[in-house]
């Protein structure tokens, strides 16, 4: 074989080497970024996500799904891996920090069966968005495995509400040190905000059906 056709060989695989690293790298930051599918359905109204802290040198969390629910309480419960067991009929829209620390109190009794905990009870509620005002109709359950929630100074941020989500909050709560839970009007924690300090049943006739992106944060 020549030299010339060599080099020309050569400078081929250089080529396809660079465009398959090009693609990989592509291929995960497009993995990296790709929106969450939830399982929603008129039947199973009420989601669940868990969120990570964000940590040092990224923007935002990795959110995983944990599933769509029947009921608010088997949304509780699935969010806390047993942790929070309300009644079957319980409501979201009287789900306040006081009621989440009557739960945690019953578990740090030990009144929870062994059984119901998989495996040790981890999960932590930090927000719920609510479809209508009033913190009523569908919600969407913000959980963590970091059991100090806020505390410690964590922050959790989702760069793009999933469908059905997107500009569909109108009221909001937000527990376990989360102070300020922000609404951001377009992706990527941009655009105009509202900023809820523990609870907010109405965000008005501007902010309504309006979210796109959320942070919660145990200080503004």
């Amino acid at each position: 074989m020549s030299t010339h056709r060599l080099l020309r060989l050569s400078f081929a695989s250089a080529l396809l080497a660079v465009s398959a690293g090009l693609t990989t790298q592509i291929g995960a930051l497009a993995g990296s970024q790709s929106s969450v599918s939830l399982p929603f359905t008129a039947a199973t109204p009420d989601c669940v996500v868990r969120l990570d802290p964000v940590q040092p040198g990224e923007t935002s969390s990795h959110v995983s799904v944990v599933g769509c629910f029947k009921t608010f309480a088997e949304a509780a419960a699935a969010g806390t891996n047993g942790g929070v067991q309300l009644p079957p009929m319980a409501s979201a829209k009287k789900f306040t920090q006081a009621k989440l620390n009557a739960q945690l109190n019953l578990r740090g009794r030990g009144l929870f069966h062994a059984m119901d905990c998989t495996p040790n009870c981890t999960g932590t509620i930090i927000g719920i968005d609510y479809w209508d005002i009033g913190f009523s109709g569908s919600i969407l359950m913000y959980t963590t495995n970091n059991s100090a929630g806020c505390t410690a100074g964590a922050n959790y941020y989702w760069t793009s509400l999933p469908y059905p989500w997107d500009n569909k909050v109108s009221s909001a709560r937000s527990y376990t040190g989360c102070q300020y839970f922000h609404h951001w009007v377009d992706t990527g924690f941009t655009g105009g905000q509202l900023i809820v300090q523990w609870s907010n049943s109405n965000f008005g006739s501007v902010m309504n059906d309006t979210t796109s992106s959320v942070g919660l944060k145990q200080s503004s």
